[in-house]
């Protein structure tokens, strides 16, 4: 797609004119590739989160001075890319920005959290953010689902959905999903003995720009993280990463964000998901038996 082709999409959705955030409308122009979003899963939102909370709590260990100079955001979208990524529009799972008393505004790091997306795709998000965005570095959470998930009632009638007795949706909870094994935190999930999400695997990396290329380029190994015997502890993320401070400034300071809580933040999102993907069967099958019962009101 080329940028003039990807500026009429923009339009048609109505992007920068409509207070709305989704559905989200990046482009590569690199690689000439337009990207639509139209919501984060609830696998996808609580690790994007945790950063930001987690940021506020050594935020606030700060000197004033030094800590008005430094913003988070979530959902932020960016189109001040350079070289061969100018025309490239790009919304951050999560933004790190710097702000000194007497500069312009920078950007020093973006989280991107990966589910149900090509890890080569993702791989191009960070080039974009590094060689095309300067950040100083970038945080690749990546969300593996397999096999990939398909609704476990798509061959059967609507009859036989009816036989399930799955609960109506305003009683649809979290207390109705269980591990097809106690012994898997992150196999499948069941609800009345139907799998609706299936088995998980996380892992985290960090990239930053090549000291001579300045190209992206991933630091240190790929970490999986939920296996809870494979991470302990925090993750090896400083402030000075982030941020262009000096230890007497703060660099030094971890953020207090632990491979536990990421851990349990995927263990809750995957029990959501697998409510929302029932209900969205659920609104499917009684939007069938409703236009059957009454064929004039078919959407």
């Amino acid at each position: 797609m080329s940028s003039k082709d990807f500026w009429k999409l923009y339009k048609t959705f109505g992007a920068g004119e409509v207070d709305y955030r989704w559905p989200s409308i990046s482009f590569n122009s690199h690689i000439s590739t337009a990207i639509i979003e139209w919501m984060p899963s609830s696998v996808h939102e609580p690790l994007a989160s945790t950063f930001i909370e987690q940021f506020g709590v050594v935020k606030e260990r700060l000197s004033p001075a030094i800590a008005k100079q430094m913003r988070v955001v979530g959902g932020q979208t960016i189109g001040a890319f350079h070289g061969l990524y100018q025309s490239s529009r790009k919304e951050a799972d999560v933004l790190f920005k710097h702000h000194p008393p007497n500069g312009p505004i920078s950007y020093t790091c973006a989280i991107e959290v990966g589910f149900a997306e090509r890890y080569e795709d993702l791989v191009e998000d960070i080039k974009l953010w590094i060689e095309g965005g300067h950040v100083r570095m970038v945080i690749l959470i990546n969300v593996e689902e397999a096999p990939l998930y398909r609704c476990p009632t798509r061959a059967l009638q609507d009859d036989e959905i009816e036989a399930l007795d799955l609960p109506a949706i305003p009683a649809l909870t979290t207390s109705m999903v269980s591990l097809e094994d106690q012994t898997d935190r992150f196999g499948p999930l069941h609800i009345r003995g139907l799998t609706w999400v299936n088995k998980m695997r996380a892992f985290l990396e960090i990239w930053k720009p090549d000291g001579i290329t300045g190209n992206a380029k991933q630091q240190g190994d790929r970490k999986y993280f939920v296996d809870a015997d494979n991470e302990i502890g925090e993750l090896d993320i400083k402030l000075g990463d982030l941020y262009p401070i000096d230890d007497m400034d703060g660099g030094n300071q971890r953020l207090p964000v632990t491979w536990e809580r990421l851990r349990s933040d995927l263990e809750n999102g995957r029990m959501e998901l697998a409510v929302m993907r029932c209900c969205d069967m659920l609104i499917e099958h009684k939007k069938r038996t409703d236009s059957v019962n009454d064929p004039d009101d078919i959407d």
